[in-house]
């Protein structure tokens, strides 16, 4: 499969995080990391980028 249904075109673990359950944590971020690398495809392993990131949360960010 290449896409979940709970994803957005462009998402990270934080953005799913929010939408899940209200909020970020390292649980979180994990256990979405892990459903979407097992269930998923990857066509493309990218650099981090600050931008696409923010684009993922709304312009938000999150603390470690």
């Amino acid at each position: 499969m290449l896409r979940l249904n709970k994803t957005n075109f462009i998402d990270s673990a934080d953005a799913m995080c929010v939408r899940i359950q209200g909020y970020v944590s390292l649980l979180c971020r994990g256990m979405t990391m892990a459903g979407a690398v097992n269930a998923t495809t990857i066509l493309a392993r990218l650099p981090y980028s600050e931008t696409i990131y923010k684009i993922s949360t709304d312009g938000k960010t999150y603390d470690q």
